[in-house]
């Protein structure tokens, strides 16, 4: 039982590490929009929407404070991520 569910924790995974690449891919086309129209990397406004949708999505209310750090955290490292690649544009 323990092992069959460690197993699907790995699949689990694979597709997180998976569509983490996909997301981390998109934040530079949205950087490089950013550079071209001078925006700033920070949205606080857009981040705030983006973190109440994924809320609503969620069929376990109970796991909503976990689910909104999680993308505090991946919004930071996004943020972190264009910002890295926009000093490397200038």
């Amino acid at each position: 039982m323990l092992e069959a569910e460690r197993q699907r924790i790995d699949q689990i995974d694979q597709e997180i590490v998976a569509l983490f690449e996909a997301r981390m891919e998109t934040v530079l086309q949205v950087a490089q929009y950013k550079l071209d129209h001078d925006l700033p990397v920070l949205d606080a406004s857009r981040e705030h929407l983006v973190i109440e949708k994924v809320r609503g999505k969620l069929n376990n209310p109970e796991l909503a404070p976990y689910l909104t750090e999680l993308y505090q955290t991946m919004m930071a490292q996004s943020r972190a991520y264009q910002s890295q690649w926009l000093d490397h544009q200038k």
